[in-house]
């Protein structure tokens, strides 16, 4: 991987026709992990109040199409073939030390189509790191015309001189990327700060390396790039709190409403019979209840699952008010509502639902309602022994690739997989059952998959059997270890999966400590999903399945199947 912006800056400024920088007004996001679920959460928010909100995530989950993105729609195959097609048509006139990488390709490929798109906003999600990284390519906020200013009466129109990045945000830092980005968290954190521009506006999450702190407390400082802001928003975790409530169905089933009328007119223009649709979807909300991050007098609903999501919508939340300020959107407390309510984010934390008789995959919006903190005993127990359960797989799929973040995976399935809420056992009456967890999992060469395994297992191992209510399951709890290998992403040359049979050469003398009764490994996903359905016909009930370790272990596993977006 090539870090830098020599390139890129001399094919934009000196190639192109027109830097399209210059035209973009964008939100820049770095950290080490919750990049996506807070451009997400920004992104879903925004949409509902400008026509065309643009993001640009990496890497790209199946495609590397779905890296650019304006309102959730991917960049069409016809769109990317011809812009890129243009791009290496220009790079052919350049001497080598000129070419572009295909990553800054890429970039250049969706400046150029938010700016042929004309998208009101977009949000830049970082590669790697923040300085040397390709999207660090545009000024600080700046206006074409003199003395303009950003929060001018004409700042919400698209065609007004503001431009450039409004606002940086920065997620949480840990330890990722070693060597290439920094050789410890200062060098990291440094490097991550090199998106913020002079006189803007930057909104830094709550962080847990003190050293991490260190470092930003003394950028506030001095000559520090952090004291030369407009204003910093440094947010805690005193700062707000999460709270278990019922959905806002009124607000749901609004918007809800607004968006079947706008998507699904009927050929006469009536709207028979969808009015009782929608109010019918929001009554089954009241029965749900989710988390909510509680800041500013506001409850905001967290759909995308882990306590951890709050930090993220947290972020989030502060960089919407202040653009919704700045630009004079207009966004109200439904609209902020709603767009939390509405983000999707696949691959982080999703579960999905497998049914092996149909060999039909879909995404659920919420856990499996035996998977909530708040599930009754008794609807657990109708969900085991539901006829229509029995050939169902809950698969929950995260990308985990590092140590924060498995730590977060392991904090999530200690209160949902692992405890009485999940399985229905009455502790009590010593009811007890037997349950079979798969983990599924591969991983990047050159990833310290050792510590994530042992984070994974370990960690897991000590609170498995804790339930909610501060009690013990005394379920028998069987589990496997399996592994495939990943196919290599599009345009990544570099990356590549370790090889299965040192995974297993691993785990195998690590079975007792892990509590892992087997290990296996398949060649695909094809062979798991034909293994998941043995077992369900020899009669495995009560089976779960956690996919961690890369996203690109999650891509693949959707590339399989037909994937199905549900509520």
């Amino acid at each position: 991987m090539d870090l830098g912006l020599e390139r890129i800056k001399h094919f934009l400024n000196n190639v192109l026709d027109q830097n399209p920088c210059r035209k973009l007004k964008i939100i820049h996001i770095t950290g080490t992990n919750g990049k996506g679920s807070v451009c997400a959460f920004i992104s879903s928010v925004l949409c509902q109040k400008l026509p065309k909100v643009g993001t640009f995530n990496s890497p790209h989950l199946v495609t590397v199409r779905d890296s650019i993105k304006i309102n959730n729609k991917e960049i069409s195959e016809l769109d990317h073939a011809r812009i890129v097609g243009c791009i290496r048509k220009k790079l052919e006139q350049l001497e080598q030390r000129f070419q572009l990488t295909n990553f800054e390709i890429l970039v250049v490929e969706m400046l150029l189509y938010f700016v042929e798109q004309d998208v009101d906003i977009a949000l830049l999600e970082v590669g790697v790191g923040g300085l040397k990284d390709a999207t660090n390519v545009f000024d600080g906020c700046c206006s074409r015309e003199e003395g303009e200013s950003l929060n001018s009466d004409n700042g919400g129109n698209k065609n007004s001189g503001v431009t450039g990045s409004l606002i940086q945000c920065i997620t949480n830092i840990g330890h990722d990327h070693i060597g290439l980005i920094g050789n410890n968290l200062t060098e990291i954190t440094r490097e991550k700060l090199g998106i913020v521009k002079r006189n803007s506006i930057v909104v830094i999450g709550p962080q847990h390396e003190q050293e991490v702190v260190d470092v930003i407390t003394s950028e506030m400082q001095g000559d520090g790039i952090l004291k030369s802001c407009k204003k910093v928003i440094a947010l805690h975790k005193g700062d707000y709190d999460i709270k278990t409530l019922p959905i806002n169905d009124r607000i749901v089933g609004l918007y809800d409403k607004k968006k079947s009328c706008m998507n699904n007119v009927l050929a006469d223009g009536s709207d028979n019979g969808r009015k009782k649709n929608v109010e019918a979807g929001a009554g089954e909300l009241k029965t749900r209840e989710i988390p909510h991050l509680i800041i500013e007098s506001m409850s905001i609903p967290l759909v995308l699952n882990g306590n951890h999501q709050a930090d993220n919508a947290a972020v989030a939340y502060h960089v919407i008010q202040e653009i919704n300020q700045s630009l004079s959107l207009g966004l109200n407390r439904e609209d902020i509502y709603y767009g939390f309510y509405s983000t999707e984010w696949v691959g982080r934390l999703t579960w999905l639902s497998f049914n092996t008789t149909e060999n039909r995959i879909v995404v659920k919006k919420f856990a499996p309602k035996r998977y909530t903190v708040n599930a009754k005993d008794e609807d657990s127990k109708n969900l085991d022994t539901s006829k229509n359960n029995n050939d169902i797989v809950n698969i929950l799929v995260d990308g985990a690739h590092n140590v924060p973040a498995a730590q977060k995976v392991v904090e999530y399935i200690n209160g949902t997989i692992n405890s009485c809420s999940h399985c229905g056992c009455d502790r009590n009456k010593n009811d007890i059952q037997k349950r079979r967890v798969v983990y599924v999992a591969n991983f990047t060469a050159g990833k310290n998959y050792k510590e994530i395994m042992d984070i994974i297992f370990t960690t897991n191992q000590d609170n498995s059997n804790k339930s909610e209510n501060g009690g013990w399951c005394k379920c028998d709890v069987i589990r496997e270890f399996w592994t495939c290998p990943f196919t290599q992403p599009d345009q990544m040359p570099w990356i590549n999966c370790i090889d299965c049979a040192e995974l297993v050469e691993y785990v195998t003398p690590n079975k007792e400590k892990y509590k892992i009764s087997k290990s296996r490994m398949f060649e695909n996903w094809q062979q798991i999903f034909k293994e998941l359905v043995c077992y369900k016909k020899i009669g495995v009930a009560n089976l779960d399945v956690v996919v961690f370790g890369s996203l690109y272990l999650v891509a693949d596993l959707f590339r399989e199947v037909q994937i199905k977006e549900t509520r």
